[in-house]
């Protein structure tokens, strides 16, 4: 008994700390996303994570701490996304369009599928990846069967969309760990995202918003945590930042 309860808590307490970071001060009932995690991995869970595992045994070793190889681990990212899922309502809501800029392997596109909505992604052109990304992603994507909803531009403060990607209204417009603000000459000011969002507004539906959540760069930004000061207090101006996410309309 006492062995059962030892190997048994580490695994409880690590999916309650993964809903607490990913809800940020959202209410997630913990029974009803397990009870979602495992409908998932019946539906799509097997092929997707026997792809990934394949695409990754098959890259060379790496010291690399953070890299794609991660999402192999079906595990921890099906609940993450899950509870991303859950935070934006869209478990048993009214269908919604929904744009997912940086969508990697097309995890959070096909939850949010499975849910009833019209899904489509962005993200770089697989000639502009690592070859590590590269193999990782595309493998996501082809398991899941994204490879004709997937626009692969790069997020620029700027970006232009092709059609039908331009031409369609989204409900919903999301970006989850965002990188696509870094440049080489630094990080997006307030006028970048000025321009950014201009894009982003253009592209809603009446009634419709934009969900970006951030890393932390503490590092960077040691005292804002997320983005520098001055793009703190623009988001705040615009729309509402707060835990590393900024939601406008």
């Amino acid at each position: 008994m006492r062995r059962i309860i030892k190997t048994a808590i580490p695994a409880a307490l690590r999916r309650l700390y993964i809903y607490h970071q990913i809800a940020r001060g959202v209410n997630i009932n913990f029974w009803r996303l397990t009870a979602l995690y495992r409908a998932a991995l019946v539906s799509m869970g097997n092929n997707y994570a026997r792809r990934l595992n394949a695409a990754v045994g098959g890259l060379e070793a790496t010291s690399e701490v953070a890299t794609s190889r991660k999402y192999a681990d079906l595990d921890y990212w099906l609940r993450v996304t899950i509870a991303r899922a859950l935070c934006l309502e869209l478990v048993d809501s009214k269908r919604k369009k929904i744009l997912d800029l940086g969508c990697g392997t097309g995890l959070f596109m096909a939850i949010s599928r499975q849910y009833g909505h019209d899904v489509w992604g962005v993200d770089l052109p697989f000639e502009r990846m690592s070859g590590e990304d590269r193999v990782v992603y595309a493998a996501g994507c082809e398991a899941l069967g994204l490879q004709d909803r997937i626009a692969r531009v790069a997020v620029t403060r700027d970006f232009h969309l092709p059609k039908p990607y331009m031409t369609m209204r989204y409900d919903i417009i999301t970006a989850f760990m965002i990188r696509f603000y870094f440049k080489d000459c630094g990080y997006w000011k307030v006028e970048d995202w000025e321009k950014f969002i201009t894009v982003v507004r253009s592209l809603l539906a009446p009634r419709g918003y934009c969900h970006l959540e951030f890393n932390k760069e503490t590092e960077l930004f040691p005292e804002t945590h997320f983005v520098d000061g001055d793009v703190t207090a623009f988001f705040k101006r615009v729309g509402k930042f707060e835990n590393g996410i900024f939601r406008f309309s």
